[in-house]
């Protein structure tokens, strides 16, 4: 069983991690921005929900587990109608609450770090409406910090989990076409598919570069925009789809 108490204090102790959270989450709202979903359900949400960069959204249901994030988002949620926010595990969400479903499901950063990911995702489907956009996005397994690990000999196999893994209780990892092909046989068409982020270095190099002024905002913004010609070796991999 995941220590969630455990989980949130790590991650808002990980200052990488802080710069990974802003680049998922404007790939997400480019989504947004281009779909215009008028109702969204984001399933874990950290210390920044979407919500707070969605002001036209009617309806935006966040739910988490872990306390910490929940007890956060519902005071961001105090001046906001329309958003509800919800403490607990997403299986256990009543679906009658929510009948209409939801043009947007947003499962981030999430799915790699549960034993019953299968059961999440069809649960995500039994939410979804017949125009509904489900985006899933997760560490990469064949990233390029990680094909630097193995050219080095520090691994002997891309979907080795690591110790940062291991600290984050992560019970899988993924390839892109394992991340679809799980999508695929839940029941959703991938429209959209794709890397980002070129990471050299692990969370912990990074960071250390970082807080020495190595790397500055200028140097992540490029990283950012090297994912396009280095297809495949992004630090993170994402897939939309819309159920069948």
């Amino acid at each position: 069983m995941r220590d969630l108490s455990r989980y949130a204090d790590i991650y808002s102790d990980d200052f990488f991690e802080g710069v990974m959270v802003s680049v998922r989450r404007n790939m997400i709202l480019d989504l947004i921005r281009r779909r215009r979903p008028q109702s969204i359900l984001e399933v874990g949400c950290g210390l920044l929900p979407l919500f707070i960069d969605c002001p036209d959204v009617k309806n935006h249901l966040v739910i988490d587990p872990c306390e910490k994030f929940y007890l956060n988002a519902l005071k961001l949620a105090e001046a906001r109608s329309g958003v509800h926010v919800v403490c607990g595990k997403f299986e256990d969400l009543p679906n009658a609450s929510w009948s209409e479903g939801f043009d947007l499901v947003v499962i981030s950063s999430l799915i790699h770090e549960l034993p019953n990911a299968d059961e999440l995702i069809s649960k995500a489907k039994s939410l979804c409406h017949a125009k509904s956009i489900l985006h899933v996005n997760v560490p990469n397994s064949e990233s390029f910090h990680i094909k630097l690990a193995g050219a080095m000999g520090l691994i002997s196999k891309s979907d080795e989990l690591s110790e940062r893994a291991i600290k984050y209780q992560r019970s899988r990892t993924f390839n892109l076409n394992q991340l679809k092909v799980t999508l695929e046989v839940a029941g959703f068409e991938v429209l959209e598919s794709g890397d980002y982020f070129i990471k050299p270095f692990t969370h912990a190099q990074m960071a250390a570069t970082m807080q020495a002024g190595i790397i500055n905002e200028a140097v992540i913004n490029g990283l950012a925009n090297l994912s396009s010609q280095l297809s495949g070796w992004g630090a993170e991999i994402y897939v939309n789809c819309a159920p069948k």
